[in-house]
């Protein structure tokens, strides 16, 4: 739909400190009260509309898949 209208796709994660997960597919999280968080987004893209749809979906991946990933992995409070 992006792809069509030609609306830019922003990619973000959020890193909780604390938080209660979810038993669901996602693992979707519940802050704690008080708990440090933090949420990483990158610039908006353009996917051209010339791009096959597997390849848009593979750069997408590629894009969501990079954002905040080594500050996610180091942890909070380093």
């Amino acid at each position: 739909l992006a792809q069509k209208s030609g609306v830019g796709i922003s990619a973000c994660r959020v890193v909780c400190k604390n938080a209660w997960r979810l038993n669901t597919w996602d693992q979707f999280e519940i802050p704690k009260p008080f708990s440090e968080v933090r949420y990483y987004m990158l610039e908006s893209v353009i996917i051209p509309k010339e791009w096959e749809l597997s390849k848009a979906k593979e750069y997408l991946k590629t894009r969501m898949d990079s954002v905040g990933f080594e500050e996610s992995q180091r942890g909070l409070g380093a």
